[in-house]
């Protein structure tokens, strides 16, 4: 998979290919990655305010519980 080579730490678009794998994790039928790798985008210093509040909705839609530190910060 194409953006799982992009979505590698230090990549320049690392968190907006792991956000797209996220998206495909939860299109295949395995939420529970999806929301551990939303989990790192929220807690990445890098983050976007945009990409952090995407994520954390999303794992607030999956069911997840966004880590509390991670997201009060930005």
């Amino acid at each position: 998979m194409q953006f799982e080579a992009l979505a590698q730490p230090g990549a320049p678009l690392a968190l907006l290919a792991s956000e797209q794998v996220a998206l495909i994790d939860i299109e295949g039928g395995t939420p529970e990655a999806a929301i551990a790798r939303l989990q790192m985008i929220v807690e990445d210093a890098g983050v976007t305010a945009d990409l952090k509040e995407r994520a954390t909705q999303v794992i607030v839609a999956l069911g997840g519980v966004p880590d509390q530190a991670a997201t009060s910060e930005g």
